[in-house]
C-alpha cells in the first residue's frame, strides 16, 4: 500500500493523505447537489408536480443561478475562518439541503429547494476540498487534485447505484433525500472532522512559508511573480479570455446530462443500459484521473487548459451520424475524459496564475461563475427541446462553440510567461 502511495504522491506525508482523504469525502458526497445525481430524480419529481422539461430547466436554471451569485460571498468563508468550522458549516449544510428538498410541497418550494442543493452540494462542497488542495499542496498539486476528482469519479459510479438500493427501503424520492440527510449528519461529518485532525500544524506551516513570500511565488509556475488579489484577477484580460473554455463543460456537460434518459432514449438506449453505461463513464473517469494529475504536474495546467473541453467536443461530434449503445459509449467516455480534464486543470490554474495568498476569493468567484453557466445550460437545453430540436441537434452547437472557445484560450496561455515545477 505505502508502495502504491509513494508512486500516486511521491514524498507524501500522513497529514498529507489525512488532507486528500477529507476532500475525498466531501467530493463524494457533493454527489447530493450534483446534476448528473439529478438525471435520475428528475423523471419522478417532475411527475409528481406536472412539470414540462421547460419549466424544469427553467427551475433548474433560477435554484442554480441563485446559488452561483450567493457563492461569490459564502465562498469567501474559506478565508474567513478555519477549515474545521467551515467544514462543518458546509457539511451540516448539504444535510439540511437534503431534508428541504425531501420536504417539497408546493411547486413554488422548488426552486428555493434546488437553490439549496445546489449551493452547498455542488458549490460549497466542491470549493472548499479543491481551494483546500490547491493552497497546501505545492509540488503535488497536480497529483493530489487528480486523487480528488477520482473520488468524484467514484461518487458519480456509486452514489446512484446507493440511492437505487435506498430506494427498495425508502420507497420514494422524498424518503431517499431524508436518507442522505443522515448519512451526512452521522457519517460524512464526524469522519470529515477526524481527517482534519492536526490542520492547525498544517496551517501554521503554511502561513509561515508566507512570510518568505519572494521564494515561494518563485516556485508557482505561472504566477507572474506575486500574489494576485480578486480584483486584479477581474481586471487581468487573460482570464476573461480562458472562461469560454473553462466553463463550457459545466455549461455543456449540465445542459445535456440532466436530460440524460432523453438522450439515452434519443439514441435507441434504454434506461437501464443507459445507468451502465453511466457506471462505465464513472469507472473510465476514475482510472484517467491519476495520469492526468501526473501530466498536470509535468507540463502544468496552464498549458493544458484551453484543450480540456476539447474530448466533449470530439465526443459531440461522433455521435451525430449513429445511435446505438456502442456509439453512446463511446460518448460518455469522451465526456468523462473532458470532465476529468477540467476538474483536474482547473483547480491548480488558479494557484498557477495567480498564487495562494487570496485564493478562497479567487476560488469562490470561479466556483460562482461555474456555477452560473451551470444553471445555463439545462435551461438553453429545455428551450431548445421545446422548440423542436433534438439533442443531437443541440450538441453540434455545442461542439462548434468548445472549438471556438479552444482558440480563443489558446491564443491568451500563449501570452503567459508558464514555467514547468521543478522536482
Amino acid at each position: 500500500m505505502n508502495g502504491i502511495i509513494q508512486r500516486l504522491l511521491p514524498g507524501a506525508n500522513a497529514m498529507d493523505l489525512r488532507l486528500i482523504g477529507f476532500g475525498s469525502v466531501l467530493l463524494m458526497f457533493s454527489g447530493v447537489g450534483q446534476s448528473y445525481f439529478f438525471q435520475f430524480i428528475r423523471p419522478d419529481v417532475m411527475e409528481t408536480f406536472a412539470l414540462s422539461e421547460d419549466q424544469w430547466g427553467t427551475f433548474y436554471m433560477l435554484g442554480t443561478l441563485a446559488s452561483g451569485f450567493a457563492l461569490m460571498l459564502t465562498g469567501r468563508i474559506f478565508d474567513w475562518f478555519d477549515l474545521r468550522v467551515v467544514s462543518v458549516i458546509v457539511v451540516v449544510g448539504t444535510a439540511l439541503s437534503c431534508f428541504v428538498f425531501a420536504n417539497i410541497w408546493f411547486v413554488w418550494m422548488i426552486v428555493p429547494a434546488i437553490f439549496l442543493q445546489r449551493q452547498f452540494g455542488q458549490g460549497l462542497m466542491t470549493h472548499v476540498p479543491t481551494a483546500a488542495t490547491s493552497r497546501y499542496f505545492t509540488d503535488l498539486r497536480g497529483r493530489a487534485t487528480g486523487i480528488l476528482s477520482a473520488s468524484y469519479s467514484a461518487s458519480e459510479a456509486l452514489l446512484p447505484q446507493f440511492a437505487g438500493l435506498l430506494l427498495l427501503i425508502v420507497f420514494t424520492w422524498r424518503g431517499l433525500y431524508e436518507t442522505l440527510g443522515f448519512v451526512l449528519l452521522l457519517v460524512v461529518l464526524p469522519l470529515t472532522l477526524w481527517l482534519l485532525k492536526g490542520h492547525r500544524q498544517r496551517h501554521a506551516e503554511y502561513l509561515e512559508a508566507q512570510k518568505n513570500a519572494s521564494e515561494r511565488e518563485a516556485n508557482v509556475p505561472g504566477s507572474r511573480r506575486r500574489q494576485w488579489t480578486l480584483g486584479e484577477v477581474l481586471g487581468d484580460r487573460t482570464a476573461w479570455m480562458l472562461i469560454p473554455t473553462i466553463f463550457a463543460p459545466s455549461f455543456i456537460f449540465t445542459g445535456l446530462i440532466i436530460f440524460g434518459l432523453d438522450y439515452a432514449d434519443e439514441l435507441g438506449v434504454s434506461d437501464q443500459d443507459w445507468r451502465f453505461l453511466w457506471m462505465l463513464y464513472a469507472i473510465f473517469g476514475f482510472v484517467i484521473t491519476f495520469p492526468v494529475g501526473w501530466l498536470v504536474d509535468r507540463l502544468t495546467a496552464t498549458r493544458l487548459a484551453p484543450f480540456i473541453a476539447m474530448p466533449i467536443a470530439v465526443g459531440l461530434l461522433v455521435v451525430q451520424p449513429f445511435d446505438g449503445a456502442v456509439i453512446a459509449m463511446v460518448m460518455l467516455l469522451l465526456w468523462a475524459c473532458g470532465q476529468v480534464f477540467t476538474a483536474v486543470v482547473s483547480g491548480p490554474l488558479l494557484a498557477e496564475l495567480y498564487g495562494v495568498k487570496h485564493l478562497g476569493a479567487i476560488k469562490s468567484a470561479y466556483a460562482s461563475m461555474m456555477v452560473v453557466s451551470s444553471a445555463g445550460g439545462p435551461f438553453v437545453v429545455g428551450r431548445f427541446l421545446t422548440n423542436g430540436w433534438n439533442l443531437k441537434q443541440i450538441s453540434l452547437i455545442f461542439a462548434a462553440y468548445i472549438i471556438i472557445a479552444a482558440v480563443i484560450a489558446m491564443y491568451a496561455v500563449s501570452r503567459v510567461d508558464v514555467k514547468p515545477l521543478t522536482k
